[in-house]
């Protein structure tokens, strides 16, 4: 019949287009896939890299003489152990507020020697209270951590002077600062 030729070029005309359109999707569709491959790896690595180097780690000293760091989420005995290393018991009040405003890596402006409070030590257990240590003493921030601002954890080192100025004791303790 004279219009079948052409109506089998229209239908093929037709198929083209449609299979040229399943070729695009498909080819779309691959390259879709290749850039969330992509983006998935590398998102992926950039977490990892982040994870690693947020790592907390305890620095006693910088070659070139530079701050003591202390990481604030060591325990507390721990961080105190490291406190002991630079300023042990019996050192003088000077030297300890030497080492607390110029070497010792903390938050905020460097603390002062209060010679009319001494520490005052918190105990886990509520029924404990606490207790007084010594009459003088210096307070620094060491840290903070925790992401959530209404949840962070502050870690305060504390040293405990007798009268004649001498070290007796050094405090750190943990508080929740929270609403």
């Amino acid at each position: 019949m004279p219009g079948e030729p052409l109506q089998n070029a229209k239908s093929e005309t037709i198929n083209m287009r449609l299979c040229g359109t399943r070729l695009g999707i498909l080819i779309k569709r691959s390259i879709m896939k290749e850039h969330l491959e992509f983006l998935c790896k590398t998102s992926f690595t950039l977490c990892l890299l982040l994870l690693f180097s947020c790592s907390s780690q305890t620095i006693r000293e910088q070659p070139s003489g530079g701050k003591v760091r202390i990481s604030p989420r060591l325990p507390v005995d721990q961080v105190r152990a490291e406190i002991l290393k630079y300023t042990p018991t019996g050192s003088s009040a000077d030297a300890t507020l030497e080492f607390a405003r110029n070497r010792l890596k903390h938050l905020y402006d460097g603390p002062d020697y209060d010679r009319r409070n001494a520490v005052f030590r918190h105990f886990d257990e509520p029924r404990k209270g606490g207790e007084s240590v010594g009459s003088r003493s210096i307070t620094v921030l060491l840290g903070r951590y925790g992401f959530n601002p209404l949840d962070r954890i502050d870690v305060l080192v504390e040293w405990a002077f007798d009268k004649n100025d001498r070290l007796i004791d050094v405090v750190v303790e943990k508080s929740r600062d929270a609403l």
